[in-house]
């Protein structure tokens, strides 16, 4: 089975994209939603309050807005959080990977697929491509957020022009180019390679 990576910036599209590989049939490990789901448990509750004190807490409950404003501010922060949380992530793609049966590919989804130390184990790796200015109209449009609000998130990030140079296969999703032929031409490509594996 392969194991397809899908990564880009804050309003690149990659979500939509994911969404037309589950069309297709691909199971879709999103690596966001797993690490929400993280946010609850005990070991998490201890690293926050042990790294970070009260003041991620509201009635003893860790407070996302609170993480939030901590670590895109406070690069330091974001990789303790990071080095703590996706490797966690990492395991339950793993144990979920384990769990597709009669599939030929698998989809992980991730922003920061690129950013990370971490061994991904991933066959090819996707980067969903947008210029910056459309981008941030996306996300202002979507989440109601402001610019300023919004620069600062892609600064949390590495710039695409790196990703370029790491990732397998890039995505334009411009609003000039085709999204749905672009990832049918992927679809097809890793069916083919994962049959001639299965063989």
């Amino acid at each position: 089975m392969l194991k397809i990576g899908v990564t880009g910036g804050i309003g690149s599209g990659k979500s939509t994209v994911c969404e037309i590989f589950k069309q297709l049939g691909i199971p879709v490990f999103n690596s966001d939603f797993e690490a929400n789901k993280l946010i609850d448990t005990s070991a998490t509750v201890d690293f926050y309050k042990n790294e970070f004190g009260d003041i991620v807490f509201t009635n003893n409950s860790l407070d996302k807005q609170k993480i939030a404003s901590l670590i895109f501010n406070n690069p330091e922060a974001l990789q303790k959080v990071n080095d703590f949380i996706h490797p966690k992530v990492n395991e339950n793609f793993v144990n979920w990977v384990n769990k597709q049966k009669n599939c030929l590919y698998v989809i992980k989804e991730s922003a920061l697929l690129l950013d990370l130390k971490t061994k991904q184990d991933l066959n090819y790796i996707i980067l969903v491509h947008a210029p910056l200015e459309l981008r941030i109209k996306r996300v202002m449009l979507r989440d109601g957020t402001d610019k300023e609000t919004i620069l600062k998130r892609v600064k949390n990030q590495s710039p695409d022009e790196e990703k370029m140079k790491k990732a397998s296969h890039i995505i334009s999703n411009d609003d000039h180019s085709l999204l749905l032929s672009q990832v049918l031409a992927l679809h097809n490509m890793y069916l083919k390679e994962a049959q001639n594996l299965s063989q």
